[in-house]
């Protein structure tokens, strides 16, 4: 009665899975952190969650269309995650990838969650493995076309 599934006869309530939830979450791209300016978006965009506990799984493909701010230096945030995520002195690293970004010397991307956030922030890795920053507004800089931004990966609330 409400205590959620248990496994192998272990009757406690803190072991038992008590929270499943699948859904789809809206992104939105921003540079100029969570206040600052929306990208224009396509239409295409497509993102899932599954919530297993205090466990969120997260996956998106978002389209940024023409992004043309080319001498800015804002950087570029994915927000809209399902939940916030916990409030502990702690990053979760979620998988991340920009196509068609040519100013970042070779570097590559990872995004982070932060305590009690509902974004994603990207910063760049050299192959190094030194750190070299934030995404930056001009480094997805296009003249025409679209930027796909990519995440997956599972954080905490």
């Amino acid at each position: 009665a409400g205590a959620g599934i248990q496994f192998n006869g272990d009757t406690a309530a803190a072991n038992a899975l008590d929270d499943y939830e699948e859904g789809t979450w809206t992104p939105v791209a921003k540079y100029d952190g969570l206040s600052g300016t929306s990208y224009s978006t396509g239409s295409s965009n497509v993102a899932t969650y599954t919530k297993i506990g205090r466990v969120v799984y997260i996956a998106a493909d978002y389209e940024i269309t023409n992004p043309s701010a080319d001498n800015d230096t804002s950087s570029v945030i994915l927000t809209g995650l399902p939940f916030t995520s916990a409030n502990i002195a702690a990053w979760w690293r979620i998988t991340t990838s920009i196509n068609k970004w040519t100013k970042t010397n070779g570097a590559g991307v990872i995004g982070a969650v932060g305590a009690n956030d509902t974004y994603v922030a990207m910063y760049k890795q050299m192959n190094n493995g030194s750190w070299d920053g934030d995404v930056k507004t001009n480094e997805i800089y296009q003249s025409s076309g679209s930027v796909w931004i990519g995440v997956s990966g599972f954080y905490h609330i």
